[in-house]
């Protein structure tokens, strides 16, 4: 999800996600925070299993499998979430700068180096 400030339009949906999926199980397994907004568009029943309990016991008592889980959801996060959100984000930074020509703005990925040339 995509913020638009304070205009009529507050949100624009980046991703939206089928019926019987999950998400979020690559923040859960590398113990870091949502690097996006997510919100259900109706009620939905869910499980779930503590961030704590996955890292301290199974992944601790696993390893094997926890190699392999937390490959898994880094390749469909990177995939499927991060470079789909990231591709809308820069579009719409570039349809905002086509209609003003006083307002730029730039996105600059909180990991490239700023500091470098």
């Amino acid at each position: 999800m995509m913020t638009q400030g304070l205009s009529k339009k507050q949100f624009q949906a980046g991703i939206i996600c089928d019926n019987n999926s999950y998400i979020c199980d690559y923040y859960i397994c590398f113990d870091i925070k949502s690097e996006f907004i997510y919100l259900a568009q109706k009620d939905v029943e869910a499980i779930s299993i503590s961030k704590q309990f996955l890292n301290d016991e199974i992944f601790v008592k696993y390893p094997k499998i926890a190699l392999k889980i937390k490959e898994g959801s880094e390749c469909r996060y990177m995939k499927n979430v991060r470079e789909v959100i990231m591709q809308k984000r820069q579009k719409h930074i570039v349809d905002i700068n086509k209609s003003s020509q006083y307002k730029q703005f730039k996105l600059i990925d909180k990991n490239d180096n700023v500091n470098e040339p």
